[in-house]
């Protein structure tokens, strides 16, 4: 039977990765009767690798548009190309961790529709979910929140780790994983849903790609091209700590901002080895982690049955990530040096290029000549 694959995440699970992986290898994935669509045409300014963001996507209020009537004819679109789709291939893939999140309440009816959709044109529906322990998906959540500065898609990151992680934070229900795949099984059944441990040791072949593919059908070869570089890099203690308070600056407009996030990357190695920590305390950790105790079991038992723990329990012995620390001059130093250094070479780069404009102006016949000789 055709097969509709929706990857969900949950987010900071290696989604970016897996979609990098599956935009690079378009032509690969066709020729084993696999296809994953662009879909970028329908939500133009977002990242065009998650293609299944048509399927709750929230369009914004504007003058003379309708956003509910917009998001329901995006998906109506959407999933005539993906039924059209399935004439020419046996699977269709669409990823975007933003559906984890929207089930909740906003597009709640998405498992109904793609349910219907489902038994009307001929295809079954499996969701794959990566699950992380909850510490650590709350702390590298907030990490990213900062890092992109959600003010601009909603309610804002200027908070403080304290202010984020208080209750009732804001992302609270969506750690409840068990709540959360309960309410996917009650419409599509238990044996839809592909849900596996974000842990290399339980990976295939101790690859999150090898994984993925594993899961969906397929091998993963030397054929397949993956880009080795860190994507979606985190910036670790007083990085992000400078970064949530560049935040506060709401003159700083998006390529200032990025010019900011680089120079704080290049100093996030050196960050996090004089000062490693965590933003959790042992014994938060263990508070928090008690919250989800139970959903965290009944997952082990129900969804994956190999007689292990759903998550390693070991907590890392690190301390505590406090604001006004010892180290934070250093890295301010080394910030303050990388920016002036980046906007020299820039600037330096800039002086060559008029320097050579500059030339070919004084010298039009030389300029013509070697352009002839060459």
């Amino acid at each position: 039977m055709k097969t509709l694959f929706v990857h969900i995440g949950t987010p900071k699970t290696g989604t970016t990765s897996i979609q990098h992986l599956l935009c690079r290898n378009r032509s690969l994935l066709e020729k084993q009767g696999y296809c994953y669509p662009d879909f970028s045409d329908l939500y133009p300014g977002y990242s065009t690798s998650a293609n299944g963001r048509f399927l709750v996507q929230q369009i914004p209020e504007s003058d003379g548009v309708d956003s509910l009537l917009e998001e329901k004819r995006r998906y109506k679109e959407g999933m005539e190309r993906v039924i059209a789709l399935f004439s020419l291939y046996d699977h269709v893939i669409l990823s975007n961790e933003a559906i984890f999140r929207a089930t909740y309440k906003r597009r709640s009816d998405l498992w109904e529709q793609l349910k219907d959709a489902g038994q009307q044109y001929g295809f079954s529906v499996k969701v794959i979910i990566f699950l992380r322990r909850q510490d650590q998906y709350a702390a590298s959540l907030y990490n990213q929140n900062v890092k992109v500065n959600t003010r601009t898609h909603g309610a804002g990151l200027q908070k403080t780790w304290k202010q984020y992680i208080t209750p009732p934070c804001p992302k609270e229900r969506s750690f409840d994983y068990y709540e959360r795949l309960e309410s996917i099984r009650a419409v599509l059944g238990k044996d839809a849903m592909i849900v596996r441990r974000f842990d290399k040791k339980y990976f295939y072949k101790d690859s999150l790609q090898a994984e993925f593919l594993h899961l969906i059908g397929l091998e993963y070869t030397d054929e397949y091209q993956q880009k080795l570089s860190q994507i979606n890099q985190s910036l670790p203690g007083n990085t992000l700590e400078i970064m949530r308070l560049l935040n506060e600056i709401e003159s700083l407009d998006e390529d200032e901002r990025t010019f900011f996030r680089h120079a704080l990357y290049q100093d996030a190695e050196l960050s996090s080895r004089y000062y490693k920590t965590c933003m959790f305390s042992k014994e938060e950790t263990k508070e928090f982690l008690a919250r989800y105790e139970e959903g965290n079991r009944r997952i082990a038992e129900e969804y994956l049955g190999d007689g292990e723990p759903l998550f390693d329990d070991t907590i890392a012995d690190l301390p505590k990530y406090e604001r006004r620390n010892e180290y934070m001059i250093d890295d301010v130093i080394r910030f303050t040096a990388l920016c002036t250094t980046m906007l020299m070479r820039e600037n330096n780069k800039l002086r060559k290029e008029h320097e050579t404009l500059k030339n070919k102006m004084m010298h039009p016949a030389k300029t013509i000549w070697s352009k002839l000789r060459s």
